[in-house]
């Protein structure tokens, strides 16, 4: 509860009675429930997993509680792998998934870990490039 709201609170309630106190009472509520809910929005936050689905197939999946809007994946260097349909920019709702090809090749080899960036993450989140199932 906001602080003026607690100290004007009883002040109201004393000098115009019971009535007007139970309408702040129920204002404050809804203001408490209001803070609650942004609180909660607030934690909430995209996260991602990366499977193989065979050969040089992986699959981004959004498993966090929130939208991610604005996904761009940072490879590291860009010279060592080669990406197949994979947007420039994408959004995933919570459980949705992409599926995209990414090769390395035999003098570079291919990357260990990407970075996905969106515009709910402050931080780019790095996730993990399993080993290629076979088809």
């Amino acid at each position: 509860m906001p602080l003026w709201l607690q100290i004007s609170l009883p002040i109201f309630t004393a000098l115009l009675g019971g009535s007007v106190g139970f309408a702040f009472g129920r204002v404050n509520k809804a203001l408490d429930r209001r803070i609650e809910r942004k609180e909660e929005e607030a934690a909430r936050a995209p996260a991602f997993d990366l499977t193989s689905v065979s050969g040089s197939k992986y699959r981004l999946t959004n498993i966090g509680d929130a939208r991610a809007t604005s996904i761009t994946l940072d490879l590291g260097d860009g010279n060592r792998v080669i990406t197949r349909d994979l947007p420039d920019s994408f959004d995933l709702v919570p459980r949705q998934s992409i599926t995209f090809l990414l090769m390395g090749s035999w003098s570079t080899g291919s990357v260990d870990q990407v970075m996905v960036c969106c515009d709910e993450l402050a931080d780019p989140y790095p996730v993990v490039v399993p080993r290629r199932r076979s088809c």
